[in-house]
C-alpha cells in the first residue's frame, strides 16, 4: 500500500545506485592516483581524481577524506568540512576508525586555522575517540591551552 500511495502522490521510489565491481576497482585506482598527485603537490589534479573516484563509487569514504584534505590545502574550507563529514558518514569496513579519526583531525585543523578553538577541540577529541595518535593528543592539549583549560 505504501508504494501505491507514493505513486499517487507523485513520489518516485529511489534506491542507491548499483556499483559494479569494475567501478569499485576503478574508484580504488583513481583514489590511489589522487594520493600520488596529492603527495606530488598537484592538488587540483588530486581533487579531480578523488571526484572521479567518488563518481565511480559514491560511498568511497577514504576518497571523501582525501578530497577533504586536498580542499583544506587549497583553502577551500567549506568544501573541506563537507567532504570530511561525508567521509565520516560513509566510513565502513576494516578502516572505519582510521577514516573517521583522520577526517575528524582534518576538520579540527580547519577549525584551528579559523581560530575556532572549541570546535577544534571537539573534533580533536572525536579523532582520538576513534584512534590513538600523538597528533590528536597534541591538538587537544594545544586547544585546551588556547581556551585556558590547562
Amino acid at each position: 500500500m505504501g508504494d501505491f500511495l507514493r505513486r499517487l502522490r507523485g513520489e518516485e521510489l529511489k534506491s542507491a545506485p548499483t556499483v559494479t565491481s569494475a567501478q569499485l576497482s576503478l574508484a580504488d585506482t583513481l583514489n590511489k592516483k589522487g594520493e600520488a598527485a596529492y603527495h606530488a603537490k598537484k592538488l587540483d589534479e588530486a581533487v579531480s581524481l578523488y571526484l572521479e573516484a567518488i563518481a565511480n563509487n559514491p560511498e568511497h569514504g577514504q576518497a571523501y577524506s582525501n578530497l577533504g584534505l586536498a580542499y583544506q590545502k587549497l583553502n577551500r574550507n567549506a568544501e573541506a568540512l563537507w567532504a570530511n563529514r561525508k567521509a565520516i558518514a560513509l566510513a565502513s569496513g576494516p578502516n572505519t576508525d582510521t577514516v573517521k579519526a583522520s577526517s575528524y583531525f582534518n576538520i579540527a585543523r580547519v577549525y584551528e586555522n579559523d581560530g575556532l578553538w572549541a570546535e577544534a577541540l571537539d573534533s580533536y577529541q572525536s579523532a582520538l575517540g576513534h584512534k590513538d595518535h600523538p597528533a590528536y593528543r597534541g591538538g587537544i592539549e594545544k586547544m585546551k591551552q588556547k581556551l585556558g583549560q590547562n
